[in-house]
């Protein structure tokens, strides 16, 4: 994924775009509010995956909790890997053969 995005950028010339853009211009006077606009857009993109995990970890029986942090912290690698994993068998009653 990395090398796609590195070749894509220097295809199309977006190198110079990125890094000369508000993110590193430590004097731009925006900086501190792009600074904080990234870190929210994290955290909530984080909080989204995390609650997504949640609901389609209990579809699928398995630990909820366990679950949202893994999606927060993966993001929507978590949520994939959730979506293609197969639903778990309720525990019940087992009797003795």
């Amino acid at each position: 994924m990395f090398i796609i995005m590195n070749i894509l950028m220097i295809q199309f010339n977006l190198r110079t775009a990125v890094f000369n853009s508000v993110l590193f211009d430590f004097d731009h006077p925006n900086y501190r509010l792009v600074q904080i606009a990234s870190l929210a857009f994290t955290i909530v993109f984080g909080a989204l995956c995390a609650y997504l995990g949640w609901l389609l970890s209990g579809r699928k029986n398995r630990n909820k909790g366990q679950w949202a942090v893994l999606c927060f912290l993966l993001n929507i690698w978590g949520l994939i890997f959730l979506i293609f994993l197969p639903p778990l068998e309720k525990a019940g009653p087992r009797h003795p053969t």
